[in-house]
């Protein structure tokens, strides 16, 4: 089977753009990898968790964490058991966690104002409540990650 996403270079990150689909709904995961050290995060992994394993293995990466936006189903459905295949912690904001009574194995929380450092991938959040009360956008290199802040399709 050959997989199907785009990539994006931007100073040392690699953002790989995957495209997945329960029955209607249709979503983005992404999988950001540091070109150094070979370390990846993975920003709301959702529904597709063979192609997603897939293509963390043909490029060969060290999944270091799992970033979420915000506690929403098509944002959060593979977070606990890939962190649990993989041993990596699950990021969301504190306020979305309390808030919401997100329960999942390895969920790290912050605060907000901290740069989160997994492996060579640095991570800076930035708070954007609004679509839910602890939504969290993250900035990777010069890539920014907006789950449902701003929405791709309009």
């Amino acid at each position: 089977m050959k997989l199907h996403y785009d990539s994006y270079q931007y100073s040392n990150y690699l953002t790989l753009v995957l495209r997945v689909v329960n029955n209607n709904h249709v979503n983005y995961c992404y999988v950001v990898i540091d070109q150094y050290s070979n370390d990846a995060i993975l920003v709301d992994p959702a529904w597709e968790m063979v192609t997603i394993n897939k293509v963390l293995l043909a490029n060969d990466v060290s999944l270091k964490g799992i970033l979420v936006t915000h506690h929403h189903l098509d944002h959060i459905d593979l977070s606990s058991v890939m962190s649990l295949e993989h041993d990596v912690p699950v990021y969301m904001s504190r306020e979305e966690v309390d808030f919401y009574k997100v329960k999942m194995d390895k969920l790290t929380t912050f605060d907000g104002g901290e740069l989160l450092e997994l492996g060579g991938v640095r991570i800076k959040p930035i708070f954007t409540p609004g679509h839910t009360k602890g939504s969290t956008c993250y900035f990777v290199g010069d890539s920014l990650f907006t789950g449902d802040t701003l929405f791709l399709s309009g």
